[in-house]
């Protein structure tokens, strides 16, 4: 289901439509559906499973098979990435003249999307809606404003991607606070740190 709706969304940017207006109803639509749908759950039928996980994340109580199954993911996706990033990168800058230069620029469309909805799909139980998105924006933006080059960026959004997990991870259990809210102050400090610099390197 996850995967379709990101097929639709995906499918809509390539009709023409504007991806932040496509992208607003989509997140509109799908938080609203979620919320309803977790009430329904939660008050006619007795559940084990704790929905509240998916929105605040619940990483530190991951279990074995949880995390087998999100490096399997992890695999999965990097192979892809490192595999279409370059014409993605060519699609993001000059979509015409990509299509031009690349053949099947539409199986690069599909296989992006896909990445994207097997990320989203396997990070939301360990960290939850909120800080999935989060995850998914602030490193590469971060990235952005310390280098520059597609491959760069790539390998620098997941530097401090990482980085930040596992000093959010550790504030977390030194401070007693809930590990997704460690984790996005610590990247959102970051973001803030190098676009202070990126504005302080300019005006000099």
């Amino acid at each position: 289901m996850g995967l379709s709706i990101i097929y639709v969304v995906g499918f809509a940017i390539h009709k023409g439509f504007d991806p932040d207006v496509v992208t607003s109803i989509a997140i509109g639509a799908t938080v609203s559906g979620s919320v309803m749908a977790m009430y329904f759950a939660l008050t006619r039928y007795r559940t084990s499973y704790s929905l509240w996980s998916l929105i605040l994340g619940d990483p530190l109580l991951a279990t074995q098979r949880d995390v087998y199954a999100l490096a399997t993911m992890a695999i999965v996706v990097v192979v892809l990435t490192l595999a279409i990033y370059k014409v993605v990168i060519y699609l993001g800058i000059d979509r015409d003249s990509a299509y031009l230069v690349f053949r099947n620029v539409h199986i690069y469309d599909f296989l992006f999307f896909t990445v994207v909805g097997l990320t989203s799909i396997a990070v939301i139980k360990i960290v939850g809606f909120v800080l999935e998105h989060v995850l998914l924006l602030l490193p590469a933006l971060t990235a952005m404003n310390v280098v520059e080059g597609g491959r760069n960026v790539l390998v620098t959004s997941i530097v401090v991607a990482i980085s930040s997990t596992l000093i959010g991870f550790s504030t977390a259990m030194v401070l007693n606070i809930a590990p997704a809210s460690a984790v996005g102050f610590t990247i959102l400090s970051m973001y803030i740190v190098t676009k202070a610099l990126q504005r302080l390197g300019r005006n000099e």
